[in-house]
C-alpha cells in the first residue's frame, strides 16, 4: 500500500511540457511587447535629428518669406524723406529739430506686415511655386486633403551615427508649417564725427514659423531689419572737440 502511495505521489509531481497554445500565447506577447518598445526606443532617438531637419528646412521658408516681402516693399513702395521726417533748420543749415511723421511710419509697417503674412498663407497653403522656394516637396493627405512638405533623411543619418552616414533607405519625413508675423517700427541717429548724424528708419519685422511633425512640435523665429530711410543729418559744430572724449577740455586762460 505505501509503495502504491508513492507511485502516485511521483505521478503527481511531474511536470511535462506546457501546450502549444500557451507556448503561441507567451511568444506572441512577448514579441508585441518587445517591438513596441523598440519602436518607442528607436521613436525617441530619432526624433531629435527629424525635428532639427525640419527646423532648419522651416528656417530657410521664414527667410524666403521675408526676402519675397522686402524686395515687394521696395518694389511697390516709394517713400519720400520728406513725408517721414521734418526738418527745422537754422539760418546756417544746420538741423535744429527733426520730428517723425508717425503716422507714415505705421502705414508701411502695416503694409510690410500684410505682405508677410500673405507669403506665410502661401507656405501653410503648399503654394510654394508664389514663395520661390522650389526645393521641398509636397504630398496631400487622400484621406484629410491636407497639404504638406516632405523631405527625406537617410536612416543611418537619422540615427545619428557618423560610421552609418548615408547608408540605408531614405525616410520621408512630412511636416506641416504654420506662423504668423509681427512688425515694429524703429528710428535711431548714430552720431559720427564732430557734427553729423546718420539717420535710421527701419521696420523691424519677425516671422514665427511653427513646425509640426507627428506627436510633436517647435517654433522656429526669425528676425530682419527692412531699412526705410537712411540719411545724414548735419547738426551744429561745437565750440569745444575733447576727441570724442567724456572729461571736460583743458585749456589756459591767459594771464596776462
Amino acid at each position: 500500500m505505501a509503495k502504491y502511495r508513492g507511485r502516485l505521489q511521483r505521478r503527481r509531481t511531474r511536470k511535462g511540457p506546457l501546450p502549444f497554445r500557451y507556448v503561441f500565447l507567451l511568444t506572441f506577447v512577448f514579441f508585441i511587447f518587445s517591438t513596441a518598445a523598440g519602436l518607442w526606443i528607436i521613436n525617441k532617438a530619432i526624433e531629435p535629428v527629424l525635428m532639427k531637419y525640419a527646423e532648419n528646412e522651416t528656417k530657410k521658408v521664414a527667410n524666403t518669406v521675408l526676402k519675397n516681402a522686402i524686395n515687394q516693399h521696395i518694389n511697390e513702395e516709394e517713400i519720400d524723406i520728406r513725408e517721414l521726417v521734418y526738418y527745422e533748420k537754422d539760418e546756417t543749415g544746420d538741423v535744429k529739430i527733426n520730428k517723425y511723421n508717425m503716422q507714415t511710419i505705421n502705414r508701411v509697417a502695416t503694409k510690410t506686415l500684410g505682405n508677410i503674412e500673405k507669403y506665410i498663407k502661401y507656405v501653410s497653403e503648399g503654394e510654394k511655386d508664389k514663395i520661390d522656394y522650389p526645393d521641398l516637396e509636397l504630398e496631400t493627405d487622400t484621406e484629410t486633403g491636407e497639404t504638406g512638405y516632405v523631405f527625406t533623411v537617410p536612416l543611418g543619418e537619422a540615427t545619428d551615427n557618423a560610421l552609418l552616414g548615408n547608408l540605408g533607405p531614405q525616410i520621408p519625413i512630412r511636416f506641416h508649417m504654420i506662423g504668423f508675423a509681427t512688425t515694429e517700427p524703429t528710428r535711431s541717429i548714430d552720431e559720427w564725427g564732430i557734427n553729423n548724424g546718420w539717420l535710421n528708419v527701419d521696420v523691424m519685422a519677425t516671422v514665427t514659423m511653427q513646425v509640426i511633425l507627428p506627436f510633436t512640435t517647435s517654433e522656429v523665429s526669425i528676425k530682419q531689419t527692412i531699412p526705410i530711410i537712411s540719411e545724414n543729418i548735419n547738426g551744429d559744430v561745437p565750440q569745444f572737440y575733447n576727441n570724442g572724449s567724456d572729461a571736460s577740455p583743458s585749456f589756459e586762460i591767459p594771464t596776462n
